[in-house]
């Protein structure tokens, strides 16, 4: 059996970072998740990991999102104007930092960073990170003939290498006995570039990278490319700290959210309508099934990773449309399947059980079901007081994860930060 990645809503293949993104996190799960778990039970090393894409089943929109107002408040945004997520996850950490109780104001004369620093280095380093988690640039710059798994393979590197650092407890201290914020970076900084050369220099050995990845395919300055961009993230962090996100700005994100709810929910409408039954299964489950069929194999453990919608897709399946599919690990992200169990919406849900009984789902099929949640993400939803397991022996369990992202960013916030993998990994490794 493999590693399956199911995705959620508003995921197409024509996005620019769609395989990028797709390569960077398989290198996450492969060298922060797997190798971790290989370590305690040797079943889970070199599993194949699939990415069934269900995105072209999804909503179409007959007039192209004809309908979403326009709200473009300025002309002209400036290029620093072209960062949204990322500003805005930057600009909450240091202003919790500096104190301040509200409002968009310059940050002042404090040291935010060197605060941010002494508080949570982990979060700080992913802050200056997040242009490549939110794939709002990439690592370097695509040439003619750009390979899209090495570009996310290397990214996924740089993040994993990223979490090197924050387990390393001498770093740690280091970086927190800075004498100010841009000596902290400076720090971090050069500590990620030793480890990221490490991990890529390693780029050529299936167990550290997977056999598909060929970095040689970026050019022949791929290594000094990187190392750039690096530098830029870096250098941008510390001009963060003297200024903070425009309402230009935010005014401008307001109009590409408000376009990506709509292909959200559209997707939602989709999947109910036509998902089918038992008998005779929609195109969506349809094609999901057949690719984890096609990748069984005898011996091997099945780990399911969702994302928001997957979740509720993966729970028809395991309850209706595959009922004998047994699970050894189900890591739900971000997802509505308590909500929408509640709801009664599942093909499966008995209208007439409520509390104080809980669903019995999987009659012991699922091993372990880790349901990781933002409190933040206002799509996430528990799962612990509606279900339990029918065998006292596995576990459901809901898991906090703080992400360091806003309200408006983090339901897609946890998939390419390395202390995603780290916390699933610290809960999966003492049930494998």
């Amino acid at each position: 059996m493999p590693v399956c990645f199911i995705h959620g809503v508003n995921v197409r293949k024509d996005d620019p970072s769609y395989d990028r993104d797709v390569a960077a996190r398989d290198e996450l799960i492969r060298s922060l998740l797997l190798k971790r778990l290989a370590q305690r039970n040797p079943r889970y090393g070199g599993l194949k990991i699939i990415n069934p894409y269900w995105g072209g089943l999804g909503v179409t929109h007959a007039w192209g999102q004809a309908t979403v107002p326009n709200v473009s408040l300025l002309e002209n945004l400036g290029a620093a104007q072209s960062y949204f997520q990322s500003d805005l996850e930057m600009t909450m950490l240091l202003k919790e930092q500096s104190g301040r109780a509200s409002g968009l104001e310059p940050l002042g004369a404090v040291d935010p960073i060197a605060a941010a620093a002494r508080r949570d280095v982990q979060a700080l380093l992913e802050a200056v990170l997040a242009p490549l988690i939110y794939s709002e640039e990439p690592l370097i710059d695509r040439g003619p003939t750009p390979d899209a798994e090495a570009h996310g393979a290397l990214e996924g590197m740089l993040l994993a290498a990223a979490q090197d650092i924050v387990a390393d407890s001498a770093v740690v201290a280091e970086v927190q006995a800075a004498p100010s914020g841009d000596a902290a970076l400076d720090l971090l900084r050069d500590h990620l570039d030793q480890r990221f050369t490490k991990r890529a220099s390693l780029a050529g050995k299936p167990a550290d990278a997977g056999a598909s990845t060929n970095l040689e395919e970026l050019g022949p300055s791929w290594l000094t490319g990187a190392k750039d961009r690096i530098q830029q993230l870096f250098d941008r962090a510390k001009s963060k700290a003297g200024r903070a996100l425009s309402a230009g700005t935010l005014d401008a994100y307001r109009a590409r959210l408000h376009a990506q709810i709509g292909r959200f929910l559209g997707d939602v409408f989709v999947y109910l309508q036509h998902r089918g039954d038992r008998a005779s299964p929609g195109p969506i489950p349809k094609l999901v099934l057949n690719e984890l069929h096609k990748a069984r194999k005898s011996g091997e453990p099945l780990v399911l990773i969702t994302h928001s919608m997957g979740g509720n897709i993966l729970f028809d399946l395991l309850t209706t449309f595959d009922p004998a599919l047994e699970v050894d690990a189900w890591i739900s992200v971000g997802g509505q399947v308590g909500q929408f169990e509640e709801m009664k919406l599942f093909l499966a849900s008995d209208r007439a059980l409520g509390p104080p009984a809980k669903v019995k789902p999987f009659g012991g099929r699922v091993k372990t079901w880790l349901n990781v949640y933002d409190p933040v993400d206002v799509l996430s939803f528990l799962v612990a007081p509606v279900f339990e397991s029918a065998d006292p022996r596995f576990a459901i369990k809901d898991l906090k994860f703080k992400s360091g992202a806003s309200t408006l960013e983090a339901h897609g916030a946890y998939l390419k930060r390395p202390s995603f993998y780290t916390l699933i990994g610290k809960e999966l490794e003492q049930r494998v």
